[in-house]
């Protein structure tokens, strides 16, 4: 296996293994979201390559805090066939150590029901819960709400 930061030549793996983690991203949005990335310093991704196939993607930013920079993982998938086989921590490893060469010592992530194996996937790279959150919606109807 293979870990490597993403480039120009990785955009058409990178969308496919992104609409892979965001079932509902459009291609063409993808490919403008990955071309912002790839221009930005705080930015970076990671693919992971297995016989010369994109197996799995991280993506992390660096955002600046109150009291210090930190970073935030904004995407992380592994294809069904490799998982529990290491590509998920050694991708996690690898963005660990893009934001260590950064000066930065905090890291967060955020997961949703939408992804079941994903606080098992944060605790075993080391994550710990901190905060748990539910967001309501109420949508509103003109004439029911008189």
């Amino acid at each position: 296996m293979d870990i490597r930061a993403v480039e120009t030549t990785d955009l058409d793996a990178w969308v496919t293994l992104r609409q892979a983690l965001w079932t509902d991203l459009e291609r063409d949005t993808g490919l403008d979201e990955c071309r912002a990335i790839l221009v930005n310093t705080n930015e970076v991704a990671f693919i992971a390559w297995q016989d010369d196939r994109p197996v799995g993607l991280i993506e992390g930013q660096i955002y600046r805090g109150d009291d210090e920079l930190y970073g935030h993982v904004e995407g992380w998938y592994v294809a069904d066939e490799v998982r529990g086989r290491g590509v998920g921590k050694a991708l996690m490893s690898a963005l660990s150590s893009w934001f260590l060469h950064r000066h930065i010592r905090t890291v967060f992530s955020d997961t949703n029901p939408s992804y079941p194996l994903s606080p098992a996937a944060h605790e075993a790279a080391g994550f710990e819960e901190v905060d748990r959150i539910i967001i309501y919606r109420q949508r509103l109807n003109a004439d029911r709400n008189r």
